[in-house]
C-alpha cells in the first residue's frame, strides 16, 4: 500500500486554478483535442502565473483517458489576483 494522507495533509502549490478561453476540436468520436489559457495562483492567491495548456483525449471503452498534456507557462510576467475578476 501507498502513503495515505488525510486531507488536512495535502497542500497544492496552486490552491486556485482558474480556466479560461476552453475550446474543444473533435477529430473522431473517439479522439479530441482540447485548450485552454489557465491561470495558477500562488500559495497565498495573491498573484497568478498564465500557462496555455492543451489535451489530447482518447474515448478507451467508452471513457475519455487522457493521451498527452502540454502546458506552456510564463514565469515571468506574474499576474495580479485582482485583474482577474
Amino acid at each position: 500500500m501507498g502513503q495515505e494522507y488525510s486531507a488536512k495533509e495535502i497542500r497544492s502549490s496552486h490552491p486556485k486554478v482558474i480556466r479560461k478561453n476552453m475550446k474543444i476540436k473533435f477529430f473522431s468520436d473517439k479522439l479530441a483535442y482540447l485548450v485552454w489559457d489557465q491561470y495558477n495562483s500562488d500559495t497565498f492567491s495573491q498573484r497568478f502565473t498564465w500557462s496555455k495548456d492543451s489535451r489530447l483525449m482518447e474515448k478507451i471503452g467508452g471513457e475519455w483517458k487522457i493521451v498527452n498534456v502540454t502546458s506552456y507557462w510564463d514565469f515571468k510576467n506574474p499576474i495580479p489576483a485582482d485583474s482577474l475578476q
